[in-house]
């Protein structure tokens, strides 16, 4: 009895932040709440109307094909400069600091020339002169920065004649990903709770639509169109078997055994850093108005994970290896 009357005291405090937090949200986000809902409607029916017209063969949903999946020769291999667009807590962190681990044969511009994956446009000169090289000159062959979509497309305008340029990039469940970087903010000391990094950064909401599609203003069929010209993208929640599709990509056409070994069923499900679900208990009211408010990233992400199972289904075809069990790995 006494257990039931601290958890029904618990949940009684609870209830009492929840509703405190529930009418400063109401009184702000009531219009917000009702617009979302019709902005979402629009944004739906939208993307259904310009595949409509599309027609069934360029829809984005039928993406299974082998001609989707971009694999490169050995060739191609030896001339291609991967850039990875981090977008932060996703995961980005593990593959920066084992780029040369998790990529056999390519070298860290990130280590290398001591690039951080953020910070002062300085920073990226020497990665814009690094992209100037002949390919036979080179430092390094892959890169990560926190930068959208423009920043990746204007290393692309200073590429080398011999090299090949392509963009990588890892998507993950927009309010996991949201919580995660408000929670970060919050233990750096930059805000005093989750809430107050919801009241003072509205900005950030939608961060993964807003950093595809090139600008704050874009929307998730934008993203979406940029996100299909990737060479690939993957999804934080499925981290080793996204990297799998990456392996097939680089690697099965011309040295299968980086696949085969690494994408087997004994893989071992990466530590990734950066990546903890929030712990939290967070008001319920708090969780909806994120989830709410990140329409945007709600429906790219919605699409992007249908596309990778695709994907994800098509290598299954080509290689007669069951992926299965690396789901949520």
């Amino acid at each position: 009895m006494r257990a039931i009357r601290e958890s029904n005291g618990q949940r009684g405090a609870l209830d009492g932040v929840d509703q405190s937090i529930g009418l400063r949200l109401i009184r702000r986000d009531r219009c917000a709440v009702l617009l979302n809902f019709v902005m979402l409607a629009v944004t739906v029916a939208t993307l259904q109307a310009i595949r409509s017209k599309q027609g069934a063969q360029s829809n984005v949903l039928i993406d299974s094909t082998p001609s989707q999946l971009s694999t490169l020769s050995a060739r191609e291999l030896r001339e291609t400069f991967l850039y990875h667009l981090h977008i932060d807590k996703t995961g980005g962190s593990t593959l920066k600091k084992q780029h040369e681990t998790l990529l056999p044969s390519f070298k860290s511009c990130n280590s290398r020339l001591r690039v951080l994956s953020y910070g002062k446009s300085e920073n990226l000169v020497k990665i814009y002169e690094e992209l100037s090289r002949d390919r036979n000159e080179v430092v390094c062959t892959v890169f990560s920065y926190e930068g959208d979509w423009n920043l990746s497309q204007s290393f692309l305008s200073s590429i080398n004649a011999s090299r090949s340029y392509h963009v990588i990039t890892f998507l993950r469940s927009p309010v996991m990903q949201y919580l995660s970087r408000a929670a970060h903010d919050v233990s750096a000391g930059r805000y005093s709770s989750i809430l107050d990094f919801y009241d003072e950064k509205r900005a950030y909401l939608n961060h993964q639509t807003h950093l595809i599609g090139g600008s704050n203003t874009a929307t998730p069929d934008q993203a979406l169109d940029n996100l299909k010209t990737m060479f690939m993208f993957g999804i934080t929640e499925h981290y080793t078997l996204s990297l799998c599709v990456l392996y097939f990509q680089l690697y099965y056409k011309h040295t299968p055994d980086v696949f085969l070994k690494r994408c087997a069923c004994t893989a071992t499900k990466l530590k990734s850093e950066n990546v903890r679900d929030t712990a939290l208990s967070l008001p319920y009211m708090l969780l909806s108005a994120v989830h709410m408010n990140q329409y945007k990233d709600n429906l790219l992400y919605l699409y992007a994970e249908y596309i990778f199972m695709q994907r994800v289904t098509a290598i299954e075809r080509i290689t007669g290896r069951n992926l299965t069990c690396l789901f949520g790995k």
